[in-house]
């Protein structure tokens, strides 16, 4: 949407959730991190948890209004830009890999990450809404996946269906991506952005979808539709703790239970945004936030780039160890002052604020960055 289209409670939500992004990427020290600011060890969740469904949630909601210029039907010009979107994001997600330092390890190069995720979230959620026409039915279809999905994980677990070396999604992408392609952040091979896994994450941005469909039939806005999305996100919310009991809430695998509860919380973080702004007409200061908001992706490439530069390009000798800039602020700059857990924290704000004030003279001239 142009300017005078947008509507800004989305933009402010989805500019919240990209600061919140750079702020957990960006520690001065993963060895010094708040634990609200990581993520849950397996199951469980934090605020940190919330991150990636937020995004992929805003995802469809946004696709609910710009999929209208085509109808919500699949045609020569949804699928050029479908196609050509999905692979854009899965080439940058992988070229953030490659440079700098530039040389690229091919035989442990991990095939998928955030920006993958998000590309194929983004192509079955379009898939879906250009050839279901019906909401109820797509309702019906987002159940059947979650229903579906609980079903796989208990059935092909073994004895440890959610544990983290036993479940299925692992042994799926053992066999599709091998083990050297993977991520071995858990000491072990597992992905967190893996095949199987992902199609609970599209029942997220799905989800996003139809609550948009919703919000774009009750424009302008009033304070019934507030209760009512309200209403539905703290049901939603507690079918996820019910479902907690049969499956695990997992952010690594995407559990079923996992994506209602942070369906739920994005619907409600989302309806207050729209309450204060659209209904109450409360907008002091909110560009701040629409500055990460309108260049989302950009701020979020963003701030993965200039991290590895900081890390694998601006580096030096000290007493014959090789020393970054990211690391030698952290150490001389933030630490000293502060202490170790504040000044990693305030590590991660300062470089949230670069990146904001990278992105400020775009968000002045109206330039918005698309795919």
């Amino acid at each position: 949407m142009n300017a005078s289209q947008r509507i800004r409670s989305i933009d402010v939500f989805r500019g919240l959730t990209i600061a919140l992004m750079i702020v957990v990427n960006t520690p001065g020290s993963w060895s010094y991190v708040y634990a609200p600011l990581r993520h849950a060890e397996w199951h469980g969740w934090t605020p940190t948890d919330l991150v990636f469904p937020f995004f992929l949630f805003i995802m469809g909601v946004s696709m609910a209004f710009s999929f209208s210029k085509f109808g919500y039907r699949w045609s020569r010009d949804t699928a050029r830009k479908v196609v050509r979107r999905t692979i854009l994001l899965i080439l940058i997600g992988w070229a953030l890999r490659m440079v700098p330092p530039w040389q690229v390890d091919w035989a442990h190069f991990r095939i998928s990450g955030v920006l993958q995720r998000i590309a194929l979230v983004y192509f079955f959620t379009a898939m879906l809404i250009t050839h279901i026409h019906r909401r109820t039915i797509l309702y019906a279809v987002g159940a059947a996946i979650l229903l579906a999905y609980w079903w796989v994980l208990y059935a092909f677990g073994g004895e440890d269906p959610y544990g983290p070396q036993a479940n299925i999604v692992r042994k799926i992408d053992l066999m599709l991506l091998g083990e050297q392609h993977m991520w071995h952040g858990l000491g072990f091979a597992f992905d967190p952005e893996g095949v199987l896994s992902t199609f609970p994450a599209v029942v997220t941005a799905l989800s996003g979808y139809l609550y948009g469909m919703e919000l774009k039939a009750h424009r302008p806005v009033d304070g019934n539709f507030i209760v009512h999305s309200l209403a539905v996100a703290f049901g939603l919310i507690a079918a996820g703790y019910l479902g907690h009991e049969w499956m695990p809430i997992n952010k690594s695998l995407w559990t079923s239970s996992y994506v209602l509860l942070t369906s739920g919380m994005a619907i409600a973080v989302l309806a207050l945004c729209i309450y204060w702004i659209d209904v109450r007409g409360w907008t002091r200061g909110i560009w701040v936030l629409e500055v990460f908001g309108r260049n989302a992706l950009s701020g979020f490439v963003l701030s993965i780039f200039l991290v590895r530069v900081m890390v694998y390009v601006v580096r030096w000798e000290v007493d014959g160890q090789t020393v970054s800039l990211y690391k030698y602020l952290f150490d001389h700059v933030y630490a000293p002052p502060f202490g170790p857990y504040p000044g990693s924290l305030a590590f991660a704000l300062s470089f949230t604020v670069l990146c904001w004030l990278l992105l400020y003279p775009l968000y002045r001239k109206g330039v918005y960055i698309k795919l």
